[in-house]
C-alpha cells in the first residue's frame, strides 16, 4: 500500500508541476501580449497628440487670420466653418487620446495583476519542492 501511495504521490506532483509550467507559458505569452499592446497604444497615443497639436496651432492661426482680416472686431463671438470644422476634428483627437490614457492605464493594472500570477505560481513551485 505504502509502494502505491509513493506513486499516486509521484503521479500528482509531476501533474502538478506539468499544470504549472503549462499556467507559466500562458502568463507569459499574456505578459508579452500586454506589453506589445502597451507599446502600440502608446505610439498610437504619441501620434494623436501630435495630430492635437497640429490642430490647435492651426485653430490658433485661423482666428489670428479672422482678427487681422477684421479691424473693427468687438468683442463678439468669432464664428467660422473653418473654426467649426477643426474644433470638431480637436474634440474627437481629444477624446481618442483620452480613452487611449485609459486604456493604458487598465493595460497597466493588466500587467500588474498577471505579474502577481506569475510571482505566486512561482512561489507555489518553490514551495512544492520544498516539501
Amino acid at each position: 500500500m505504502n509502494i502505491l501511495w509513493t506513486y499516486m504521490d509521484k503521479i500528482c506532483k509531476q501533474l502538478l508541476d506539468k499544470s504549472m509550467r503549462a499556467r507559466w507559458q500562458e502568463l507569459d505569452y499574456r505578459l508579452q501580449d500586454i506589453e506589445r499592446y502597451i507599446r502600440y497604444l502608446v505610439l498610437k497615443q504619441a501620434s494623436i497628440r501630435k495630430l492635437i497639436d497640429s490642430l490647435s496651432l492651426t485653430l490658433e492661426n485661423k482666428y489670428i487670420d479672422i482678427i487681422e482680416s477684421a479691424k473693427n472686431i468687438s468683442a463678439c463671438k468669432i464664428e467660422s466653418a473653418d473654426i467649426e470644422a477643426i474644433t470638431s476634428q480637436l474634440n474627437h483627437y481629444e477624446a481618442t487620446y483620452a480613452e487611449l490614457e485609459s486604456t493604458i492605464t487598465a493595460q497597466h493594472q493588466e500587467k500588474l495583476s498577471t505579474e502577481a500570477e506569475c510571482d505566486m505560481l512561482q512561489q507555489l513551485r518553490l514551495g512544492q519542492y520544498a516539501v
